[in-house]
């Protein structure tokens, strides 16, 4: 993990590690300049206070159960965790009969601390924690199928 106060160094440091056999590196990226470079060198994974800091001011705005809200910058995409709620649309339907949004994948679940893989013919259940991928996608939106 490379996270000093030093953008150049963070990339360099996990270049090196990488080079070294590390397979698994993390850097500290502020310079939103060197975020798209950092992300092309496959240095491993990005860590930027900005995105982490707007992701949070997204979650507390959505009016719906959501646990976890990430933007991905180079997807230009959304990582959402719901959690369904008793009576929700994502509870009465298949997935595949459910109409969900353009641009919104459903992932995974957990079920009773069970990972699920979500296909077509999956039911969600009440307090099923579900991971959404979501592009160009309005959460709010989204979140009516939770609530």
């Amino acid at each position: 993990m490379a996270l000093t106060s030093n953008t150049e160094t963070n990339i360099l440091a996990c270049l090196t590690a990488k080079r070294l056999g590390v397979r698994k590196t993390v850097a500290m990226v502020e310079n939103m300049d060197y975020v798209s470079m950092a992300d092309s060198l496959d240095i491993g994974t990005i860590v930027n206070k900005k995105d982490i800091a707007a992701s949070h001011i997204y979650q507390m705005m959505l009016d719906a159960d959501v646990s976890n809200v990430r933007f991905l910058t180079m997807a230009n995409a959304d990582v959402a965790e719901f959690t369904a709620q008793p009576g929700s649309k994502v509870t009465k339907k298949r997935v595949f009969e459910l109409g969900l949004p353009r641009g919104v994948t459903i992932g995974g679940l957990v079920r009773k601390d069970v990972g699920i893989l979500v296909s077509g013919g999956t039911q969600i259940e009440a307090g099923d924690s579900v991971m959404v991928f979501c592009h160009n996608t309005n959460m709010q939106q989204l979140g009516k199928f939770f609530n």
